[in-house]
């Protein structure tokens, strides 16, 4: 019937019931279409439309989104006497599916129905003073909310499209959840529920068709951009052409499905090999083309081993693209003083370096990372209040696929595992950091720790973190809301910490926390912001610069048993080291006559970027030197503990001012900085100006050049020329800074007797004063 034709009885008996909703306003006489009010909206104006024209009618309401049929909003009202009939098996209707606040108390209730074509379609009402009414809600809720606020920390969630596969899982025992209208409304939810993931582990499920993939492409991007959580994905091995978990799951059990949770790929890696690609994808192609067919007619018989993220950098990118080259002003640093390669740690880098392409450094620091978690929480060196332990944050800095970074961990790897083996006792490795929330709740508190012993509870809070993609740890520390760059400060200072939201509340006391990452030049240039400099997450890092050593095309000599025998020289230092437990370990004369003399210097510090990633190097250097100590076998810090420590900061010196040079971190006065250089006369304000083409206003030249002042790179000074009124303010620049550190330190051991005996008076000559003291408050009573 066209909107010309004249109305039958039968659309005029629907056009009379129609008059009595309210708000009635009909769009035209014979258009068989008007606006009203949906029950329970209150609206000022009619938002639902009306059609007539057929025998089921149809509604749409502007305000919540809600539609269907006449006979579907009579079913739901209770208006028994409308003139609207469905025909018969034309639909058949599908369970509801309720969404509920955390509480449990209902919220939302999804109709699908499925027509006759096979076409679905969704009605949504919300519970609203005790009854159900037309329209949903906004924002969105999870399903199975009050699951996931129960569910112990760390438990796997799976993130599915639809309520029927969250059910199915539910059934069987698991966590899943899913979000209302599908693949399109993922981004409706409401960040309240979403996060409820913070201390779950989100698996994606996607249904095997294009919007499956574009549905946990966008649940990943949202939870990742809003809460930084990292999720993984799951690509179910022979999963039919548009099918999902739910038939997957028809002729299997759910813990088939668990056993597949540890191969399931990260989200950075299924996003990097997908996302270029959903343009061109068609809803036909099926799953396992996607990630090379076996073959035609194989795909039941021949298993399929999915990809996953390798820890060894030089296999994640066959072929690197080609990197700028590093700053040619300031030399590749000099290897690493000898006095570095002290006890274990020199023998274990020295037997392996002649059989690698690996810098000789990154074996050294790896090894030293890891000494330090193997050896645990016990041993420190107090510092006033604080206390210093044998954690540390470690940074390889080097080409991708030519600083051998990966391989130097391999074999720093084979050796700590020989000695200590992998799990509570040995190595106990986290990596894919996403959130902050993520690591709290690998080393939070648990009840089951009031039955467990000291020593177990403190393996289990032992954790060494690898990220051999750190470029992705910064990205995350990035991003606006994100916990993890203040959680890892946290954790490399041993203090309590703390994850609080609505729902959830994680607390994490007594953890140690080591960490190895792997970087090249350009990310760590590009990606180290101003804030991570300002809040003290980038100086809690020792950055070493690293680079191939040689080249062996048949690669090394190095044996197992060589391997073995290290292990086990290394397993007697760290157990060595463990006996000593919660022990204060100081310094004896000569180190503390030592320390004093490079101390002042070693606090100074440098201008720019340098200085700020090089700010924390009294702290540095008090836990390599416990580090040489503990594992020399000594409860104390002697000089050539000291001497090493050194050794290992100053290389680390180097490097940071190889990568960052004379950087400030503020391109303008950069720019300034390097033309003053060059004039060792000086420049005048309209000097400068000129030089920058005019492109730059004088108040922001005026607050470059005070920050060079500030920075104490540069000083102005007035000049008069001949014929001149005024003096001009001439700008110069300072000379150059540099601080190493372990030269003064060494020339200073020949002063060590002297120094030693008059360090020596002095103390006695104090410990007296004290005494004397103390022995005048006893008599007095005075405090």
């Amino acid at each position: 019937m066209t909107a010309n034709s004249k109305p039958t009885s039968q659309l005029a008996e629907r056009k009379e019931w129609c008059q009595r909703l309210p708000m009635w306003r009909p769009k035209g006489d014979d258009s068989g279409e008007c606006r009203c009010e949906l029950p329970g909206h209150q609206d000022d104006r009619p938002s639902l439309y009306v059609g007539f024209r057929t025998s089921q009618g149809t509604f749409n309401c502007l305000g919540c989104g809600c539609k269907g049929t006449m006979v579907e909003y009579c079913k739901t009202t209770g208006k028994n006497d409308a003139p609207f009939h469905s025909p018969e098996r034309s639909r058949r209707e599908q369970p509801k599916y309720v969404y509920h606040k955390v509480d449990g108390t209902q919220l939302l209730r999804i109709t699908r129905t499925i027509g006759k074509d096979g076409k679905k379609s969704y009605l949504q009402e919300r519970w609203e003073a005790g009854a159900w009414c037309w329209g949903g809600v906004k924002p969105a809720p999870l399903y199975a909310a009050p699951r996931l606020a129960s569910a112990p920390p760390g438990s796997s969630v799976f993130l599915v499209e639809g309520e029927k596969c969250a059910d199915r899982l539910i059934d069987g025992g698991l966590l899943a959840t899913t979000a209302p209208g599908g693949a399109q409304k993922v981004d409706k939810v409401d960040l309240d529920y979403l996060e409820l993931l913070l201390s779950l582990g989100s698996v994606g499920l996607p249904d095997n068709d294009l919007p499956g993939y574009r549905h946990i492409l966008q649940f990943g991007r949202i939870l990742r951009d809003e809460l930084a959580i990292d999720i993984k994905v799951l690509l179910l091995p022979g999963l039919g052409e548009g099918h999902d978990v739910f038939d997957w799951l028809q002729n299997r059990l759910t813990k088939e499905l668990l056993a597949l949770v540890p191969s399931a790929m990260t989200f950075h890696e299924f996003e990097s090999r997908f996302d270029d690609l959903t343009m061109q994808w068609t809803a036909s192609k099926p799953q396992l083309e996607l990630l090379g067919d076996p073959g035609p007619n194989e795909w039941d018989a021949t298993p399929v081993e999915y990809p996953r993220v390798e820890f060894v950098e030089d296999r994640v990118d066959a072929e690197p693209e080609p990197e700028p080259e590093e700053p040619q002003e300031i030399p590749w640093p000099a290897p690493i003083a000898r006095e570095a390669y002290h006890g274990i740690i020199g023998e274990i880098t020295r037997t392996i370096e002649p059989h690698t392409e690996s810098d000789a450094v990154a074996i050294l620091i790896q090894t030293l990372v890891m000494a330090g978690h193997l050896i645990g929480d016990g041993p420190h060196v107090p510092v006033e209040r604080t206390k210093h332990r044998t954690n540390e944050y470690a940074l390889l800095v080097g080409k991708t696929g030519k600083a051998r970074k990966g391989t130097s961990w391999d074999n720093v790897y084979a050796v700590a595992s020989a000695a200590m083996g992998v799990g509570p006792e040995g190595i106990q490795i986290i990596g894919g950091l996403g959130s902050g929330e993520a690591l709290t709740s690998a080393v939070q508190d648990r009840p089951e720790d009031k039955q467990s012993t000291v020593s177990e509870v403190s393996n289990r809070k032992r954790q060494l973190i690898l990220e051999v993609e750190f470029a992705h740890v910064l990205k995350v520390q990035g991003r606006e809301g994100s916990t993890l760059s203040p959680i890892m400060r946290t954790g490399w200072d041993g203090g309590p910490i703390s994850n609080r939201t609505k729902f959830t509340s994680v607390t994490a006391t007594g953890h140690h926390l080591s960490l190895i990452g792997h970087i090249t030049g350009k990310e760590l240039r590009d990606l180290t912001k101003g804030v991570e400099i300002a809040n003290g997450n980038a100086n809690r890092f020792i950055h070493v610069a690293v680079k191939r050593s040689q080249f062996l095309p048949e690669g090394g000599a190095l044996t197992d048993q060589d391997v073995v025998n290290l292990g086990r020289k290394l397993r007697a230092c760290i157990e060595r080291a463990k006996q000593l437990g919660q022990v204060p370990v100081i310094r004896d004369q000569e180190a503390k006559w030592l320390w004093g003399q490079i101390y002042r210097d070693l606090s100074e510090g440098l201008p720019g970027l340098s200085g700020s990633l090089l700010a924390r190097g009294e702290a540095h250097v008090v836990r390599l030197s416990l580090l040489y100590a503990l594992l020399d076998g000594s409860s104390m810090v002697r000089k050539e503990h000291l001497l090493a420590a050194l050794a290992v900061w100053d290389y680390s010196v180097a490097s940071v001012r190889y990568f960052f040079g004379d950087r400030l971190g503020n391109p303008l006065a950069d720019n300034i900085l390097s033309e003053l250089r060059a004039r060792q006369a000086g420049l005048t304000r309209t000097e400068i100006s000129k030089l920058l083409h005019g492109n730059k206003s004088s108040s922001d030249i005026g607050r470059a050049l005070q920050f060079l002042e500030e920075q104490g790179v540069a000083r102005k000074q007035k000049q008069r020329d001949q014929g001149q009124k005024r003096p001009a303010e001439v700008w110069i620049a300072e000379n150059d800074h540099s601080m190493i550190y372990l030269q003064p330190a060494k020339d200073s051991l020949k002063l060590i007797p002297a120094g030693l005996a008059t360090y020596e008076s002095e103390s006695a000559n104090l410990f007296e004063t004290e005494a004397s003291a103390m022995d005048i408050t006893a008599e007095t009573g005075v405090i």
